[in-house]
């Protein structure tokens, strides 16, 4: 129903929805489109972006009678950007060209991992899709040349081979997850094959990255997982000490966890390269970001 609005009034269509500045069609459905798929990621109880999507939450108007869907959708974009203080740029993942440094400034990097390694393409099922299908490998690939000016493909079998895929063959590596999170299936979830190498801890309810939020509105399930973790990353940092029981250089449990941290974010990664795009091998320019 939008896709035939924009065909007959793009201009129109994106107004209503807030978003105007998209200039590109497919870059402005994929925004709308990852919106609502932003709401199911990180529902939680310290938001209302589920409840509101769902029924209005006593915010939007719910769809009695004959009320227009497309308005209601509209209504609810332009609510959660403001909800989020964001605006549909910070929503475009074609629109990630700031090269400058700074702690909030990461999207580039990610989208170039996805281009040239991971895939992680989020296109439309061939049932009951709620992206557009015109959301599709050749427009990630598009946006891709955007970004980088160059024709990058990432090669996903390439990286589950270097990287191992599921079948890890490191040690001392740790994967969190919430189960309510969509992209837990790409994760370890059980280590019991693992025999102690890889730890997996699972958080009941909990929604993407729910442990690594701030902990003022913390469930029982992250207050949980957060022991746990705490526990497994001291067994992994008391393993640095030397024979005579000194600490090696850089055995501080800071600069161990700080390190943990980061191979447990590219490692979950690597594990869920398996859903990325298949794709020609094609051996991607390493283009400064």
């Amino acid at each position: 129903m939008v896709e035939r609005r924009l065909e007959e009034d793009a201009a129109g269509v994106k107004e209503q929805f807030g978003c105007k500045e998209l200039a590109h069609d497919v870059d402005f459905l994929y925004v709308i489109a990852d919106v609502v798929a932003y709401a199911i990621q990180y529902n939680h109880a310290s938001n209302r972006l589920l409840p509101t999507l769902c029924d209005g939450d006593g915010v939007l108007p719910g769809l009695e009678g004959d009320a227009d869907p497309v308005f209601a959708y509209s209504e609810y974009v332009k609510w959660a950007m403001n909800y989020t203080s964001t605006s549909p740029n910070d929503w475009n993942i074609a629109g990630f060209t700031n090269t400058s440094m700074s702690e909030d400034n990461m999207m580039r990097q990610w989208m170039y991992q996805s281009c040239v390694e991971f895939g992680y393409f989020q296109t439309a099922p061939v049932e009951m899709p709620l992206r557009s299908r015109r959301v599709d490998l050749a427009y990630h690939l598009e946006v891709c040349a955007r970004l980088f000016s160059a024709p990058l493909r990432p090669d996903t079998a390439e990286i589950n081979i270097s990287r191992g895929g599921k079948g890890i063959g490191g040690t001392q590596i740790l994967f969190t997850n919430g189960l309510a999170d969509p992209w837990k299936e790409l994760s370890i979830l059980d280590d019991a094959p693992f025999d102690g190498r890889v730890r997996a801890v699972t958080m009941e309810g909990e929604a993407h990255c729910a442990n690594w939020r701030p902990s003022e509105h913390d469930s029982k399930a992250v207050s949980a997982a957060r022991q746990a973790e705490r526990d497994i990353i001291s067994k992994y940092t008391s393993a640095s000490t030397t024979n005579n029981g000194q600490k090696s250089p850089g055995g501080s449990y800071s600069g161990w966890v700080g390190m943990l941290i980061v191979m447990v974010a590219l490692l979950a990664l690597c594990c869920a390269a398996g859903a990325g795009v298949a794709v020609a091998k094609i051996k991607a320019p390493r283009l400064p970001l």
